[in-house]
């Protein structure tokens, strides 16, 4: 009698060992998935974060070559003023002669 309630016992601490065992294991799983996503979250913030810094960047550049290109059209546009009129001093010299 004593013989199968060993046996019997062995069964029973080979189910829990078992069970215990599959769910630590899906614990584990559950835990690296978690651990996983917050890594992926997180990289995933980050290169939000350093595009972001980029784009603002990038935008602040853009505002400061417009800003050149303005200035470089004025000039141009004053420029070519003073080249007609220095066209005109010069035409008017050689019609003189």
């Amino acid at each position: 009698m004593f013989e199968n309630l060993g046996a019997f016992f062995a069964v029973i601490g080979t189910i829990a060992t078992a069970f215990f065992a599959w769910r630590g294991k899906r614990e584990d799983t559950t835990q690296k998935h978690d651990d996983t996503l917050s890594l992926m979250f997180k990289a995933q913030s980050d290169l939000v974060k350093d595009l972001s810094l980029q784009v603002s960047d990038l935008n602040t550049e853009i505002k400061k070559l417009r800003t050149d290109n303005e200035n470089l059209t004025n000039e141009n546009r004053e420029l070519r003023i003073e080249v007609r009129s220095l066209t005109n001093k010069i035409d008017e010299m050689m019609t003189a002669n």
